[in-house]
């Protein structure tokens, strides 16, 4: 412990310098630091004693909270001060002062080492610069041998406050917890650290930052959690003095999983189904184990058709679709079962449907309004229903008792088809469209029609317009001339005239 001692020269000149030196920056930085009369003429045979190995003592301080040099109001501060070069079997004390006498103490030995150390702890400081001093003292002659002091600076304490902010101290499985740090009375500038830990440690982590204010927040985002009653605990801390400043807890409750669930569903199921016709059955599972394996076992009318599913879960649900297609006729239940991997039954359900009897083929003509005006295109629509799927159908058509014939034919790939005709260019008049559906034995099994008219055109008109009424000596006048109701591919022409002929054209 020989760090603020000065190497000596082997010269004079060095020796005097040195000391000069010494002094100078001892009176400069410790202006209210009280040194003995004697300061000079102790550091001179201080030397001498250094040059001649007789008895120095040495000062050093540092935090016992973090083991560094830094010091905060409320921190220890430890002091060690060591003694080198002693007689041994001679007696020695040592008076130790802190700024001037608010506190002193002393120790007294008989060398059995040629070195010695004695150690003073420091606390209650307040805020500021502050020196302790050690007197090394000859006892058998109460002779002074050696003194050194060290000054030491005590930072203002930082605050600092954590509460731990929730929104509810009751959440369901597989909810996120959101949790706020919320933080007040922080020293502006100074660094910070906050750690948290769930359940003595399950989760755990921590923030830090330097504070650009006096209050901040910090948010925490809890997930995956298993059912039961959990504590979350914060602490902050100071960085620079490993301080903890304040702490809180909260503890909330997280529900108990609901049981695996599946359900059956068989959309439409209370209309039934045409034979034929495709039904499609989704099988839903819920509130499952992420990782866990399970298996779905499903029967159609207690087994005339069955199968199974068997997955590991990567989320809490899981989707199944069956398709059942050539049903006959009847009355139709299909039952799940739900497995874990233990095969122990979790959980069942089931759904019903129909299959009716065969409805017969229909056939609907459709025209959308009942009046046109002439020179409009008249969309007429065939609706067939109730078809029987991979059946040959087709359709004749007739307007107005066979002015326009046409047909359809086609075979049928679902229960229902719907196909369209246009008609342009018809005279003012009234008009029916009759159609027959006619199966692939060419027997007619549906018929119907729908009727609408064709009003006569208007008269052809002609409108003059001008942009005013008014305008004024030279101005141009432009004029407008609007045709109307026209027949499409007939000539016309149009004549004009101002005033009974002073301008024609």
């Amino acid at each position: 412990m020989h760090t603020d001692k000065i190497e000596w020269k082997n010269t004079s000149k060095s020796l005097i310098l040195s000391l000069l030196m010494l002094v100078s920056a001892l009176t400069a930085g410790l202006e209210s630091f009280e040194k003995p009369s004697t300061l000079l003429e102790e550091e001179i045979q201080a030397d001498w004693n250094q040059r001649n190995h007789q008895p120095e003592t040495d000062i050093d301080t540092w935090n016992l909270t973090n083991s560094t040099s830094n010091f905060d109001v409320g921190d220890i501060v430890y002091v060690e001060i060591d003694s080198f070069d002693l007689t041994i079997n001679n007696s020695y004390s040592l008076d130790w002062s802190l700024d001037n006498g608010s506190q002193t103490g002393s120790f007294s030995w008989t060398a059995y080492n040629s070195s010695s150390s004695e150690d003073v702890n420091l606390s209650g400081l307040s805020a500021g610069t502050h020196c302790i001093s050690a007197e090394l003292f000859d006892t058998s002659n109460n002779s002074s041998l050696y003194f050194d002091f060290t000054c030491f600076t005590v930072n203002s304490a930082s605050t600092g406050y954590v509460a731990i902010m929730m929104g509810n101290n009751v959440f369901n499985y597989g909810a996120n917890v959101y949790v706020d740090f919320d933080l007040w009375d922080l020293t502006v500038n100074d660094a910070y650290y906050l750690t948290w830990s769930l359940d003595n440690g399950s989760q755990a982590g921590s923030f830090s930052w330097t504070a650009a204010n006096t209050w901040g927040a910090e948010q925490l985002n809890l997930s995956g959690l298993s059912p039961g009653y959990q504590c979350l605990e914060a602490t902050l801390y100071h960085s620079t003095s490993n301080s903890s400043l304040s702490s809180d807890s909260a503890c909330f409750t997280i529900n108990a999983a609901p049981p695996p669930q599946v359900v059956v569903y068989v959309p439409t199921s209370s209309t039934g189904y045409n034979p034929g016709s495709t039904v499609y059955v989704d099988i839903d599972s819920y509130n499952l184990n992420i990782s866990d394996a399970y298996s779905l076992d499903w029967s159609l009318n207690n087994g005339s058709q069955t199968g199974s599913f068997s997955w590991t879960a990567n989320s809490s649900s899981n989707y199944e679709y069956l398709t059942f297609s050539g049903l006959s006729s009847g009355n139709y239940c299909l039952d799940a079962f739900l497995f874990d991997s233990n095969n122990n039954s979790l959980d069942s359900d089931y759904d019903c449907f129909t299959i009716g009897a065969q409805l017969p083929p229909e056939l609907i003509v459709h025209v959308s309004n009942y009046y046109y005006s002439s020179a409009s295109t008249v969309y007429v629509g065939f609706e067939n229903n109730n078809l029987t799927v991979n059946d040959a159908y087709s359709i004749d058509w007739s307007l107005n008792n066979g002015s326009q014939t046409g047909s359809f034919s086609w075979t049928a790939n679902f229960n229902y088809i719907y196909q369209n005709v246009a008609f342009n260019g018809l005279s003012t008049g009234y008009y029916c469209l009759d159609a027959v559906l006619f199966d692939s034995n060419n027997t007619s099994i549906a018929s119907d029609s729908d009727c609408f008219t064709i009003s006569p055109p208007l008269p052809p008109s002609v409108t003059v317009y001008t942009g005013s009424s008014q305008y004024a000596v030279g101005s141009v006048v432009p004029v407008t001339f609007s045709s109307y109701s026209l027949v499409i591919n007939n000539s016309y022409s149009l004549d004009w005239s101002l005033d009974n002929g002073s301008q024609t054209g």
